[in-house]
């Protein structure tokens, strides 16, 4: 169907009356349909182009699963977006080809790419987008929702409404798979794979999303989280990850930390994969990279350097430094510095 210069079509469409009716693509090159229909399915909000020299064409695909949707959208403009705040869910945004600037209430925020960020119930937000082509992914998915979640792990009704921290996530290594996780399942709904087809595998989709962010972006009930799963956790892996963060800027092996958790080094690297996701070592360069980026945010531009730092946190080939730093945050060490400053 096309109208006004707008397509909608239906792509990896399941059919029949079980699982998800199917993957939307809305692709417009007007801006006002493209605000209509992302006023109508994600936010209200304003859109305005800050490049009238540029051709404005904007892609949306969407899947709505039971508790939330997921979506991808294009943007081959540069823009600034205002929306409103919404009642009883949240709004998830990650980047994947630039970092996002946006407001999230009052607080401002970059999202990297491999980063994701949240904006809460009745916050509103504003949002730019530089010239080129920009692509996202959001979520939108019930706020009650992602508390069953939390009370089912916690074992007990909660006291008080979810509430996501207002300050600026962490892009670590969970981030980074969270944001691999959504963008898994989204390429499952997209192509029509067989298990989108039942329902019972869709809600299984939507309650690893759902764990996946309440265990990963911090909020009022992630201590008490945190503490039910460090209980469950060996007690040589504490130990390991104690020591790395007690002395991340220090020379330090796989052999060295499995010798100060009493574990062989194969045994200790088992449970690093069990238990955190990634080897003991990616855990230490993590440890240090977001001490590496916290330095490069507090120390006053005219008194840092950034191999001064890096050389401090353990590392010493700057080049792969620099590399991992942007793998990591979405931009370079010497921007982290400067923009902060």
């Amino acid at each position: 169907m096309q109208q006004r210069g707008w397509v909608l079509t239906r792509v990896a469409a399941t059919g029949g009356n079980s699982g998800v009716e199917g993957f939307m693509h809305i692709k417009t090159v007007g801006i006002d349909e493209m605000q209509a229909e992302f006023s109508r399915l994600v936010r209200s909000h304003d859109m305005t182009v800050t490049d009238p020299h540029r051709n404005f064409v904007s892609e949306l695909k969407y899947a709505r699963l039971t508790r939330s949707m997921l979506s991808s959208a294009t943007v081959r403009a540069s823009m600034y977006v205002s929306a409103l705040p919404a009642r009883g869910s949240c709004l998830l945004f990650t980047p994947l080809d630039r970092p996002l600037d946006m407001r999230i209430g009052r607080r401002r925020t970059r999202i990297p790419v491999g980063g994701f960020d949240v904006v809460p119930p009745n916050v509103p937000f504003e949002m730019y987008l530089p010239s080129g082509e920009s692509r996202s992914i959001m979520l939108d998915i019930e706020l009650s929702f992602l508390e069953g979640i939390v009370a089912r792990d916690l074992c007990r009704n909660l006291d008080a409404p979810l509430c996501f921290g207002d300050k600026e996530p962490a892009h670590d290594v969970g981030g980074q798979s969270f944001v691999d996780l959504l963008d898994f399942i989204q390429q499952q709904l997209l192509r029509g794979a067989p298990q989108c087809r039942s329902r019972t595998h869709l809600a299984r989709f939507e309650e690893t999303i759902a764990s996946a962010l309440v265990y990963t972006r911090a909020h009022n009930y992630t201590d008490q989280l945190e503490a039910k799963v460090h209980a469950a956790e060996p007690r040589f892996v504490r130990r390991a990850e104690d020591f790395m963060q007690a002395h991340a800027g220090e020379e330090m092996t796989l052999e060295c930390v499995a010798a100060v958790a009493a574990v062989s080094p194969r045994t200790l690297a088992r449970g690093f994969h069990k238990y955190k996701d990634c080897s003991p070592m990616a855990y230490l360069r993590s440890v240090r990279l977001d001490r590496c980026r916290q330095e490069l945010r507090d120390t006053p531009a005219e008194d840092a350097s950034v191999t001064a730092i890096a050389t401090k946190w353990g590392f010493s080939n700057m080049g792969r430094f620099a590399r991992v730093y942007r793998d990591r945050f979405g931009e370079a060490p010497g921007q982290t510095l400067l923009r902060q400053h």
